[in-house]
């Protein structure tokens, strides 16, 4: 599912290579064209609009880019991703909290990755890692050497900034 959605462009990009994406986001101008858009290329994507997710569907993914820092209630809506996630299902983020008047200031605090890990967990995520990695992790990643002589293993740093976060559900059940 892409949460906030908006114009429906990774929607778009995952039906164009034949995988299954709901498209979720509040009724306005942006979903309006989405849905446009979805018609003009005929791709079955359904549209969900903000406040009612799915209650009953879950999903692998949640996809969530840039949307969070415009909340009024992120810890609500967190609640709401994780339950429509599966179990060990993953949510993929990226959230810039910091950005002069353009986000709520109430979600400024969340700019400290510390306290953004710190209210995932509460929310029932576990972080797993960046999927951006720096240069030196690309580096021995790609090495042929990286496993036979330079012994070395890439580590996922808890880092926040233009990096997509990934957490995992911590549902045991």
């Amino acid at each position: 599912m892409d949460f906030g959605g908006g114009i429906g462009g990774l929607c778009i990009y995952l039906a164009n290579r034949k995988i299954s994406c709901e498209y979720i986001d509040v009724d306005g101008a942006a979903s309006r064209f989405a849905r446009w858009r979805f018609e003009k290329e005929k791709l079955n994507i359904p549209l969900l609009y903000v406040p009612n997710l799915p209650s009953a569907k879950r999903y692998d993914l949640v996809v969530a880019l840039e949307v969070l820092e415009h909340l009024f209630d992120i810890e609500s809506t967190l609640n709401d991703i994780n339950s429509c996630l599966k179990k060990n299902g993953y949510f993929i983020n990226i959230s810039t909290f910091l950005g002069g008047g353009v986000h709520l200031p109430q979600n400024e605090v969340y700019a400290d990755i510390i306290k953004f890990n710190d209210l995932m967990s509460r929310r029932g995520f576990e972080f797993m890692g960046q999927l951006k990695q720096d240069r030196l992790s690309d580096f021995v990643r790609k090495s042929y050497f990286k496993n036979f002589l330079l012994n070395i293993r890439t580590i996922h740093r808890l880092k926040h900034g233009g990096n997509l976060l990934l957490f995992r559900d911590k549902k045991t059940s």
